[in-house]
């Protein structure tokens, strides 16, 4: 495929994942200039009317000046809604997650390939150039979900279609286990501002996706609650944000080892500071 097939193979792919989006974007548009000049138009027969008291040419005006009314303060307002709400839904259904293809006998190595994902009616399809060898496929950035354990993709001669020179892989994504926990987060000082405070778990593997936790206020404005799932047979860092004032130091570590409910304790100091000077040489 040269660069030219792939620029129309992407607008094409585009248009089809996006065509109600591109609906909802022209009636957007084209009932922004439409209704406020019909209205407009019929405001002004509507105040001629009036001034005339000519109620028979009022009562044969009024539906369409309601209708147009309609269109401007409703429809327009609809259709741009919808545009954003689409746009939205298939702009995170399309970015979410990356698929990684990891050698399987070089698995420590660091190297990975990673495959373009392109929309389609029913899903999504996939491209990718491999060289000859067993991959594991991986997805990425998607919690509790993934491939069967032990599923593997074997490039070689033999798995080559002839007519094409490609090999077709088909991969089912299934869902995986996971498992909820809760926990809290103690050593806050009393009147301490965490509303912009998070807590993400973060998997050793770094082609899992993070765990982001639901924080929410505990006793005495010390202690804070967190709620959260996270995938099974995984290890986590914690990572806190928005506390910059303040320091993991007891129970930065988590490990999901089954499918039991988990119950965690961290405690946190607030971190010391202090003068540094010097000279630049």
């Amino acid at each position: 495929m040269n660069n030219k097939q792939i620029f129309r193979q992407i607008r094409a792919d585009c248009f089809r994942f996006s065509r109600w989006n591109h609906l909802f974007s022209f009636l957007a548009d084209f009932l922004g200039v439409v209704s406020p000049t019909l209205l407009s138009w019929l405001i002004g027969d509507m105040a001629d009317y009036l001034l005339r008291l000519d109620t028979a040419a009022i009562g044969r005006q009024l539906p369409y000046f309601l209708l147009a009314m309609a269109l401007a303060v409703v429809v327009a307002p609809l259709a741009d809604l919808g545009e954003n709400l689409r746009l939205t839904r298939d702009g995170f259904a399309y970015d979410n997650f990356d698929l990684y293809f990891v050698p399987v006998k070089a698995r420590s190595s660091g190297i990975t390939y990673q495959a373009s994902i392109f929309p389609e009616e029913n899903g999504f399809r996939y491209e990718a150039a491999l060289p000859e060898g067993t991959y594991q496929p991986v997805l990425s950035n998607v919690l509790g979900y993934g491939f069967e354990d032990g599923f593997e993709v074997t490039v070689d001669s033999d798995t080559v279609t002839v007519d094409s020179d490609t090999v077709t892989a088909d991969l089912e994504i299934v869902e995986k286990a996971t498992v909820a926990v809760t926990g809290t987060i103690s050593g806050l000082e009393a009147g301490t501002d965490w509303t912009q405070a998070g807590l993400i778990f973060v998997p050793d593997n770094e082609f899992q996706a993070p765990a982001v936790m639901e924080l929410a206020a505990g006793e005495a404005g010390t202690k804070l609650h967190f709620t959260g799932v996270l995938d099974v047979n995984t290890a986590y860092t914690a990572v806190l944000t928005g506390l910059d004032d303040y320091q993991i130091t007891a129970g930065g570590k988590i490990s999901a080892t089954g499918e039991t409910s988990l119950t965690h304790e961290m405690t946190v100091v607030k971190k010391t500071f202090y003068p540094v000077r010097g000279s630049l040489l």
